[in-house]
């Protein structure tokens, strides 16, 4: 079934016409040019910005998402929010018009929503983007532990160089590989990344909150554990790491801990515990040409069995595999070269132990197929390894995909069947060899999970992420080049969707919800964490002017 954000023709010259309809009826527009001006005056902030329709500059700043696809949705006018107090201003202005006009608004941070969740038709866009202060905080009722206080503009890219410049560039917190995603979203969702096996999710480390309320309250939240611990913002000036209110809000806290960003409040700071990084890290890519269709399978069946249940593969190692090309979506050179890689980082204070799991792999894969790899060594820091050996290997910060994007969980290795190994490899071989999709780029991604992921929140105690217990996660992403449009890529992107993921699981990694998500389970699988959350939205919003979609 079509939706409003499908086969829609995503030229400029659609998106300027769309926008001078707009323009040319100004005087109909809610809120009216006049109303966003004397708004405009209310904002203290100096980096706190507004954008309407008839401003030169709109669409730009109305299309700062990651996917270009979803350039045609167009809203009435980008608020850009510089510091907490201008949040609260600006939730007021759109609850306003929300309650008396049912004008829609929306929250976004990085712009990466593979549903285009963070803007929507005709609404008003709370922007956090340039809300980036970021700092670490001493900890010394914890043994001096290390906590950083983030505000939700920060980029991952921007996370790790502030960490890597800073006097404490020996901790960190686990994080994803794309630079451009902005830490409000993915915190709240999970965050998934070559540190899961080892250190856990990124939302194993939110130990506290400040988030803006329906109503424009401001709430502190902070763990029990951590709750009235003293922290040094410097040499000369301590903090209480305290909760704002006498009630108890760790419902709230553990909601914002993985259901979703933007579905419980508009989060304006995250307090993270840190972890001390390994003394050695090892960074691994090895390279296999695809040779048929039954080579795809082998590997996929290669790649299950080392990393099954039995095999009891080390809490320290982490690996990808990846069919496809190199992420250049920016590229117009097609076809791309299609290759698999396993991609992954061992920690470990032995490094040899991990260049033995290296060549064990390399063994277990068969040599005499591997098309190259390369090592990344404990010679680079943990900083360097991950800016230099990571992040390049995705579109750098700013680049945006005419693509499209799923994003499902393998609960079980059972339902990695042997069956649907041979499902997802002849429906990646029939579209490498399918002449009409050469300008398509189609990655599929399969991640590890396990290891140390389950124990850092066993039974929901902490957190409401609902992809902890499962084998593997996968994601696929389609993408062309912007000249070709999107309607043969989302065409591509359903027919995986409709035929190879649902085979997979039903369960959906909530940082990769789309917008033909529909059914609850696939979110919240759990019946009690689902039933939770409804108790937890109807507590603190109970006229869902967060717009919770379920």
């Amino acid at each position: 079934m079509q939706t409003k954000q499908q086969f829609i023709s995503f030229t400029a010259i659609a998106l300027s016409v769309a926008l001078l309809a707009r323009v040319v009826v100004s005087d109909e527009v809610i809120p009216s040019l006049d109303e966003w001006a004397s708004f405009a005056e209310t904002l203290e902030c100096e980096l706190s910005e507004v954008f309407t329709v008839n401003d030169t500059s709109f669409l730009s700043e109305n299309n700062r998402n990651y996917y270009r696809p979803f350039d045609d949705i167009v809203g009435v006018g980008v608020i850009y929010c510089g510091c907490e107090q201008d949040v609260v201003r600006a939730l007021q202005f759109a609850r306003h018009y929300q309650s008396e006009y049912e004008v829609p608004f929306s929250i976004r941070s990085g712009g990466h929503s593979n549903g285009a969740f963070s803007k929507c038709d005709g609404c008003i866009v709370i922007d956090l983007y340039r809300m980036k202060e970021q700092g670490y905080l001493v900890n010394f009722d914890k043994d001096n532990a290390v906590m950083l206080a983030v505000e939700p503009g920060v980029t991952l890219g921007e996370l790790l160089r502030g960490l890597a410049a800073s006097d404490r560039s020996d901790v960190s917190i686990p994080h994803g590989t794309c630079e451009g995603v902005g830490i409000g979203g993915f915190a709240q969702g999970g965050g998934l990344g070559y540190q899961q096996r080892t250190y856990g999710l990124t939302v194993d480390y939110v130990v506290g909150v400040r988030v803006v309320d329906c109503e424009g309250n401001i709430h502190q939240i902070i763990d029990a554990e951590y709750d009235s611990d003293l922290v040094r913002v410097n040499e000369t000036t301590n903090l209480s790491l305290t909760s704002s209110s006498s009630a108890d809000e760790s419902d709230l806290l553990w909601a914002i801990r993985g259901a979703g960003g933007g579905s419980f409040g508009i989060v304006t700071k995250f307090f993270f515990k840190t972890f001390t990084i390994a003394p050695s890290q090892l960074l691994f890519k090895i390279v296999y040409p695809i040779l048929s269709q039954q080579n795809i399978s082998h590997f996929l069946d290669l790649y299950q069995w080392y990393f099954s249940d039995e095999n009891e593969v080390p809490d320290f190692l982490t690996v990808y595999f990846r069919v496809g090309a190199d992420l250049t979506f920016n590229t117009e050179i097609f076809p791309f070269g299609y290759k698999m890689n396993l991609d992954g980082v061992c920690f470990q204070d032995d490094i040899e132990l991990c260049y033995d799991i290296l060549y064990e792999i390399l063994n277990y894969t068969e040599m005499a197929y591997v098309d190259s790899y390369s090592v990344i060594n404990s010679s680079l820091s943990y900083y360097d390894l991950f800016l230099d050996g990571v992040f390049t290997d995705v579109p750098p910060q700013g680049a945006r995909t005419m693509g499209y994007s799923r994003s499902h969980f393998i609960m079980d290795q059972a339902d990695l069947s042997p069956s649907v190994v041979s499902l997802i490899a002849s429906s990646y071989w029939a579209h490498i060899t399918d002449d009409s999709k050469a300008a398509q780029n189609l990655v599929f991604y399969m991640s590890t999970m396990r290891g140390n992921i389950p124990n850092m929140d066993a039974d929901f105690a902490k957190t409401s992420f609902e992809g902890r217990n499962a084998w593997s996660w996968v994601y696929v992403v389609a993408a062309t080049i912007p000249t070709l449009g999107s309607e043969a890529i989302y065409a591509t992107i359903s027919h995986w969707e409709e035929n190879v993921m649902s085979q997979l699981s039903d369960v959906v990694y909530v940082n990769g919800v789309d917008d033909g998500t529909s059914n609850i389970t696939q979110l919240y699988p759990t019946a009690s964490v689902y039933e939770r959350l409804r108790e937890i939205k109807s507590k603190y919003d109970q006229q869902n002017c967060f717009n919770w979609k379920w």
